[in-house]
């Protein structure tokens, strides 16, 4: 098998990070387009605390998934590249997986209510997500690289 090179690495870690944020991006497209041409539910007044649970899920999970990414990276100490690459992109997956469910929860209850405000929440988690996009200096300034590794992760 052909060892993998740390510039594809860093390829396969960002195809990983659109991913995960254009699956509630698209999921919300969708649900935008069925609640303004044929809703599924009516907007009411009856499930207006609903509406307030991605608010507050999205107001968790934005500082909970940053304290999660920090705290996995200093779980171990990891010493070749491959290790530091590993661990980095083990903890965005982790940061992605919670803000992509604040995201999709958002999508479901707009679905469900017929609300397309709320998608709103959606639209303020995916822009967060696309700051995150792993870069070679945000890995570079996270995992303390050298000049030798960071040369490497280039390419």
């Amino acid at each position: 098998m052909k060892e993998l090179h740390y510039s594809e690495a860093l390829k396969s870690s960002r195809i990983i990070h659109l991913a995960l944020t254009m699956g509630p991006v698209i999921f919300g497209v969708i649900v935008f387009y069925i609640n303004t041409t044929n809703p599924v539910a009516k907007p009411d007044e009856s499930n207006d605390l609903l509406l307030y649970l991605p608010i507050a899920v999205a107001a968790i999970a934005i500082p909970a998934s940053s304290i999660v990414f920090k705290s996995y990276l200093k779980g171990g100490s990891p010493q070749t590249l491959r290790e530091k690459l590993s661990v980095f992109h083990t903890a965005s997956i982790i940061r992605l997986a919670i803000l992509e469910m604040a995201g999709l929860m958002s999508v479901v209850i707009s679905l469900a209510t017929g609300n397309v405000m709320i998608l709103s929440v959606l639209a303020m988690v995916a822009i967060y997500m696309a700051t995150l996009q792993p870069t070679i200096l945000k890995i570079t300034e996270t995992m303390n690289l050298s000049a030798e590794e960071r040369r490497q992760l280039e390419g």
